[in-house]
């Protein structure tokens, strides 16, 4: 039996570009201060170039992502957040140290991870994506009662997320705190119907619940909707052993084989 977690972005990111300008305004406070010009050239000789760096390292980053080469685009992402002073104010840094955070996630380091998710919701703190992914790299170090605390910010800040919702359920089952997981998984599923994971993960509660039908029923679910999810097709054989239906349960565990041998 596995819990699977959702890592917003990871196999289809959003990191455009696009989304990170410069705000000139910020260094043009008043007529007084322009009319001396000290501050203007400080602008342009100065912020300016270290924001293009900034821009610069940041697209870099996102290529490198693209193409999955998560090393190279991590140390383009760190260049482009070391580039800028720490009170820098400009659109961006925040999907940086994000994407940052993301990074260290996928190569197993939790609590960089987390600091850098800390640094964007610094920045930004309605970044709801930024939380829920906080919460992903807390559940790996199993501290579940932050993570929950995570989840619960994502979701306040977006009642529509249905991943965060997913996340907090897989938390919940973690404390064995199965009923509030299906709920969660509910609620996931009724924001997103089609969300194999939730449909998988609340079988998993139901099981430990010992409601094996309904288990089934949402193994079957999940398999509808992402038919090659071998461990799917292994737990719903788990399930159907603990019916004593065993002929179905052996072709569960054929098809789980087949598709992992």
């Amino acid at each position: 039996v596995a819990v699977t977690t959702n890592f917003l972005n990871l196999s289809e990111p959003e990191l455009p570009a696009a989304d990170v300008s410069i705000r000139e305004t910020e260094h043009t406070q008043s007529k007084q201060e322009l009319s001396g010009i000290p501050l203007f050239s400080e602008y342009i000789t100065k912020n300016l170039p270290q924001q293009l760096v900034f821009l610069a390292f940041f697209a870099v980053g996102n290529s490198y992502y693209q193409t999955q080469d998560f090393v190279s685009a991590r140390a383009a992402f760190a260049k482009s957040i070391a580039s800028l002073p720490n009170d820098a104010e400009l659109e961006g840094r925040d999907i940086a140290f994000f994407s940052l955070g993301l990074l260290d996630q996928v190569a197993g380091k939790f609590t960089e991870a987390i600091a850098s998710h800390d640094k964007a919701i610094g920045i930004n703190p309605a970044f709801a994506v930024a939380y829920n992914n906080r919460g992903t790299a807390l559940s790996a170090l199993q501290q579940y009662l932050e993570a929950i605390a995570s989840y619960d910010k994502a979701i306040d800040l977006n009642p529509a997320f249905a991943v965060a919702y997913n996340n907090r359920g897989t938390a919940l089952s973690a404390l064995q705190q199965f009923t509030e997981a299906i709920a969660n998984y509910d609620k996931a599923i009724e924001l997103n119907p089609t969300f194999a994971d939730a449909h998988y993960n609340r079988g998993i509660a139901l099981g430990e619940l010992k409601l094996y039908e309904d288990a089934i029923a949402s193994y079957d679910k999940s398999i509808e909707f992402n038919p090659v999810l071998a461990i799917a097709h292994n737990n719903r054989g788990n399930a159907l052993m603990a019916l004593q239906q065993f002929t179905e349960a052996i072709a569960s565990f054929d098809k789980a084989i087949e598709l992992n041998p």
